[in-house]
């Protein structure tokens, strides 16, 4: 039996398994959970899956931050970015993120309604992982501020991206 009270919005750092299965628990007993910190690099994907399918209708869900994301990390994260009706800010940073994984994302933030922060510094997007999260936000109502820094793209991309 797990009993809690909970009287403020809480962080949890899902860091293993163990702690994984432990988010998922308080979710489903509906805690108040608005700011997630993930290691993937120490989860494995089925738990992570099941995780992401609960705080993608997480209505407390405000920010996450994913670092040392596995090879399809962003497969498995881009629908909760789709779906989340509650999610603001997003920080990816040092995921190596390739443009194949910009363009997952992409999609996922174009159907997004609630992004005000996106963080995609230091992956590996390159202009051409870039230009597919520009296009991406074009027409955005909420987006404030994007941060492709150290991504590997170049003097003459960044003009051309200033452009869209």
């Amino acid at each position: 039996c797990l009993n809690f009270v909970v009287n403020a919005p809480m962080q949890m750092r899902v860091h293993n398994d163990e702690s994984a299965e432990l988010a998922i628990t308080l979710l489903q007993l509906g805690a108040d959970i608005s700011f997630f910190i993930f290691d993937m690099k120490t989860l494995n994907p089925k738990m992570m899956s099941i995780l992401f399918e609960k705080i993608a209708i997480n209505p407390y869900l405000k920010e996450i931050r994913i670092r040392n994301s596995i090879h399809d990390g962003m497969m498995l994260f881009a629908p909760v970015i789709a779906r989340s009706k509650y999610l603001s800010n997003i920080h990816l940073t040092n995921n190596a993120i390739d443009i194949e994984g910009a363009k997952v994302l992409a999609k996922a933030i174009k159907s997004n309604t609630t992004l005000s922060l996106v963080n995609l510094g230091c992956n590996s997007l390159l202009a051409g992982g870039a230009k597919y999260i520009c296009q991406a936000l074009i027409g955005s109502q909420t987006l404030e501020n994007l941060y492709l820094n150290e991504n590997g793209i170049g003097k003459e991309a960044r003009e051309d991206l200033a452009s869209v």
